[in-house]
This record gives structure tokens, C-alpha cells and sequence, in this order.
């Protein structure tokens, strides 16, 4: 059974669990986007979107979204720990190492809420809004086709960094 969590997030968006891992760091290759923690190697790595190379049962399957009502490719982990691919009306965000490894069966379904995250004070899977919609009073926003998504990240001083990047198409990009 999914669990949606749906949370009330103040402006104060404390620690972002794995991203605050990775200070100073980037990822530049369109197929591997995400930066997120590997807890096994105990280290920052990028990651490409899981969906896009969904193995089962010996098959690789890419998942893509072609309704204009549901563009965004989003995944979650049920609590079986199987990846679960589908479109959605907005973007949502997730670590692949919190959603399979902490946050099983949990996924964040209110749009201004998009981000699961660890609250690792309290032990437990939260929603939090886009780090980028509240930066000290700014709402950053992607207007441009060209790089429609809003990526964010901690450089080396601990200071949010907030751009907008390309998106990545599984068949016409190279991974």
C-alpha cells in the first residue's frame, strides 16, 4: 500500500538531508542529474532519473510522459522497495537514497509540497517545499524552454544555489 505524506512546511526549511551532504558539489551530465547520497559508498554521487533505466525481470524499460496533463515522470519506492514510475502534474522531488532506503511507500503529493525528505532529528520522512520557492523571500521560477527545470544545490560556503538546467530525454540524449 502507498503512503502519501502530506505535511504543513513552514518558510525555515532546516537541513536537506542528502543534498546537505554534498556541499560544493554538481552534477553536469544531462542523463545524470540528481545529486544524492550513496550510503553504501559513503559518498555524493549523480544519479541518473530512476525511471529512465527501470530494470525488471531482466528488461531495462524507460518511461517517459506524453500527456500534456501529466508531464512530469516521477518515481517512488513502495514498501516492498519496488520502484514505482508514473506522470504527474507537477514536478516532485526525491533522493533515490531516501526514497528507497528511508522513506519506503511514502511519496509527496501536494504541489507545494513537492520534496521528500529526512528529518534526521526526528527520524522521520517529511514534505518539504522547493528549497528554490522561498530563498529569503525569492521564488525562483524557469521560464525558458530550453531549461525548463529548477535544480538546486549548497556550494562550498553552505549558501543555496538555485538555476535552472536542461531536461533530459531517454533516446535522444547520450547517457
Amino acid at each position: 500500500q502507498m503512503r502519501v505524506v502530506l505535511c504543513a512546511v513552514g518558510a525555515a526549511l532546516g537541513s536537506l538531508y542528502a543534498i546537505k551532504k554534498c556541499p560544493g558539489e554538481t552534477c553536469s551530465k544531462p542523463a545524470f542529474p540528481f545529486l544524492d547520497w550513496d550510503h553504501d559508498k559513503g559518498a555524493c554521487t549523480c544519479r541518473a532519473h530512476p525511471c529512465h533505466r527501470d530494470e525488471r525481470d531482466g528488461t531495462v524499460v524507460t518511461h517517459s510522459c506524453t500527456d500534456s496533463e501529466l508531464p512530469h515522470l516521477s518515481f517512488f519506492y513502495n514498501e516492498q522497495g519496488d520502484l514505482q514510475c508514473d506522470c504527474t502534474k507537477f514536478e516532485q522531488f526525491a533522493s533515490e537514497h531516501i526514497s528507497k532506503d528511508l522513506c519506503p511507500g511514502h511519496r509527496c503529493t501536494d504541489a507545494a509540497f513537492p520534496l521528500l525528505d529526512w528529518d534526521e532529528e526526528k527520524g522521520e520522512c517529511i514534505c518539504r517545499t522547493h528549497p528554490c520557492h522561498n530563498d529569503d523571500g525569492v521564488r525562483h521560477s524557469c521560464e525558458s524552454e530550453d531549461k525548463p527545470h529548477l535544480r538546486y544545490r549548497y556550494d562550498d560556503s553552505d549558501k543555496l544555489v538555485c538555476e535552472c538546467v536542461k531536461g533530459y530525454k531517454p533516446g535522444h540524449d547520450e547517457f
